[in-house]
C-alpha cells in the first residue's frame, strides 16, 4: 500500500541523512484513519523499522484528532501496541475539528 511505501521511505531517508552527517533525524509520517485501522499497522511498521535498521524514537506517526476523540478499545490498544515500538505519536490537526 501507499502507506507502507510511505513508511519505509521515510525511514531510508532518516538513515540516509544521518550518514550524510545531519545527526540522528525523526521523520513524521501522517497516518490516516483508514490506515490506522489496519490489523496490520504494527506489524507492518515494526518489519519497516527492523527491515531499515530505523531506531524507533526516530520516527513519529501524526495521527488526526477526529481519530483520537472518537477511541475505542481497538484505537486504545493499537495505539500502546504502537508506542511499546519505541516510537512517537502525535495529535495533527489538531482544532479543525
Amino acid at each position: 500500500s501507499i502507506g507502507k511505501w510511505v513508511a519505509r521511505q521515510s525511514c531510508r531517508m532518516s538513515k540516509d541523512l544521518t550518514a550524510a552527517g545531519f545527526g540522528n533525524l525523526q521523520v513524521a509520517i501522517n497516518v490516516s484513519p483508514k490506515q490506522f485501522s489496519d490489523p496490520e499497522l504494527v506489524s507492518s511498521i515494526a518489519a519497516i523499522l527492523k527491515e531499515e535498521q530505523l531506531d524507533p524514537s526516530l520516527l513519529e506517526l501524526e495521527l488526526t484528532e477526529g481519530l483520537l476523540l472518537e477511541a475505542t478499545e481497538d484505537t486504545r490498544q493499537q495505539l500502546d501496541s504502537l508506542k511499546k515500538l519505541g516510537l512517537s505519536l502525535a495529535m495533527d490537526d489538531f482544532g479543525t475539528g
